[in-house]
């Protein structure tokens, strides 16, 4: 790989020139990827949508809904369901935020 003083004064202009523009695309797309990201939110269901958990791109659960069919559970199984609902929810939040990365960085 050449050095950066390496041939011409031209050459190194546009060795310079050439880093300079991939900065500002890279700084672009963290800003793209940042704003794309900041209100994401993924929701997940289970048992035919008795618990619903929705988490952010941390995997945090910030919202929770319970149908009237948990009514007649135990709470183990409601804390069971509420488990496995934020823990779809986490995988799909990873997927989706691995989509908007790629997408925004044309998959570098």
């Amino acid at each position: 790989m050449a050095g950066l003083f390496d041939g011409s004064l031209e050459d190194a202009e546009r060795r310079i020139d050439r880093w300079e523009m991939s900065l500002e695309q890279r700084a672009a797309n963290a800003r793209l990827l940042a704003e794309r990201l900041h209100d994401l939110q993924v929701t997940a269901e289970v048992a035919d949508g008795a618990v619903k958990a929705t988490v952010d791109t941390a995997g945090r659960l910030v919202a929770l809904k319970l149908g009237d069919a948990v009514k007649a559970w135990s709470p183990e199984k409601i804390a069971a369901g509420v488990l496995a609902a934020t823990g779809r929810a986490s995988v799909l939040a990873t997927a989706e935020i691995a989509r908007i990365r790629a997408e925004v960085t044309d998959g570098r």
